[in-house]
């Protein structure tokens, strides 16, 4: 499992409220986590760290866990000795991030770091949005960043044939599509990759017209000398070496079950077993299903829920004939029907911008989002592929 980290934005937005003993823990844990972390860094807008990227190697994830291990016994020195309310709820924050670590670590999930979902192919041009560009040493940063991507990438190679070795491996369908994402990368002119297009596009008036010239010219051959081997060698291993497992159920995983137990109190807060969730979930379906049968007999239509969807599904009247037509409908909703109703909802709304985008590969999910900088203009992306356009039911 990894970190679920964010959630100590909550512990700085009540810092001022808390006891010395609280705060200076929670103040080395962050610490901690920015310089552990930096592209998280990165992400909630700490830039002291934006030259580096993470460390991914076996090493790092076991010093990971001693780490958690010492912040959890100081944790449990501590609480018995709380009395505020700032104080017991924002260490029960911090407990159970670290115990959410440590809970999950020996199932050694961070030996897949790759997916189409997920992974340097992917989380580069996350990276880069989420990186502030002003003064010419943001952009320095980001040169000596990208230049360490060597070292990561074989890092990821070592975690993905420890991976092998034990037996933890994806199943294919999470690999689909992942040597054309990497392929992005392999390029002849290096002005082509994301990581010079994406970041000088429309470079800082901040840079001289000889730093400008002369940091494009460091990027691209950075792209060319680093970037360019470093994927084709990581496309070779996963093309040629790399395997995958042939079942998709999780508990065929090692220890498969337990993390499967796991998994369910992670996501769901409870510790039961994945049959009683099947049998949540079976209920449920008959439960909406009756609504939505209900609302069939009520427009008049005599026939099944399932024939009414797919009457729906096939009629060309709820097709768009262009993706733009079908990014327009998907922004109304969005913007005027979803934000005007979360007061009814929701006490505390994020002011984060939500920005509707379309998926920039036909391979991803049909929707999906991804978080924004909480510092940089780069706000919550929705994201919808248009590769099929049905109208979106609102």
């Amino acid at each position: 499992m990894k970190f679920a980290a964010a959630i100590l934005l909550i512990l700085l937005a009540c810092s001022s409220a808390l006891s010395p003993d609280v705060q200076r823990l929670c103040d080395a844990y962050w610490d901690w986590r920015m310089s552990d972390r930096p592209e998280f860094a990165t992400f909630v807008g700490f830039n002291g760290y934006n030259a580096n990227l993470d460390d991914l190697s076996l090493t790092a994830y076991e010093n990971r866990l001693k780490k958690s291990q010492e912040f959890l016994d100081e944790i449990l020195v501590l609480e018995p000795t709380l009395v505020e309310t700032s104080d017991v709820v924002n260490l029960l924050i911090l407990k159970d991030e670290v115990e959410t670590f440590i809970a999950g670590y020996p199932f050694m999930n961070f030996l897949e770091p790759i997916s189409y979902m997920e992974g340097p192919q992917v989380d580069l041009e996350k990276l880069i949005s989420w990186t502030q560009f002003n003064a010419a040493s943001d952009y320095e940063d980001y040169v000596a960043r990208i230049s360490k991507l060597d070292v990561q990438i074989q890092q990821i190679i070592e975690l993905l044939s420890e991976g092998v070795a034990r037996g933890i491996l994806p199943h294919q369908i999470s690999m689909n599509g992942v040597t054309e994402q990497i392929d992005a990368f392999i390029v002849e002119d290096p002005e082509e990759c994301i990581l010079f297009s994406h970041v000088f596009s429309s470079p800082s008036e901040n840079l001289s017209p000889q730093e400008l010239d002369d940091l494009k010219n460091r990027t691209k051959a950075v792209i060319l000398e680093t970037v360019v081997p470093s994927f084709t060698s990581l496309k070779q291993y996963i093309s040629t070496q790399y395997s995958t497992r042939p079942d998709i159920a999780i508990s065929t995983l090692p220890n498969g079950t337990e993390l499967y137990r796991q998994l369910i109190i992670f996501h769901t807060g409870e510790d039961t077993t994945p049959d009683f969730i099947h049998q949540v979930g079976l209920s449920e379906v008959e439960r909406i299903n009756g609504l939505m049968q209900a609302i069939v007999y009520e427009l008049g239509y005599n026939m099944t829920s399932q024939e009414f969807s797919e009457m729906i599904k096939n009629d060309p009247a709820n097709f768009y004939e262009t993706g733009e037509e079908l990014m327009d409908q998907f922004e109304n909703i969005v913007y005027n029907i979803v934000i005007p109703a979360l007061p009814l909802a929701f006490d505390n709304i994020p002011k984060t911008n939500i920005t509707v985008v379309e998926s920039p590969s036909p391979d991803q999910p049909v929707a999906f989002y991804q978080s924004g900088s909480y510092t940089t203009d780069s706000g919550l992306a929705c994201s919808t592929s248009t590769l099929t356009t049905p109208a979106p039911s609102t």
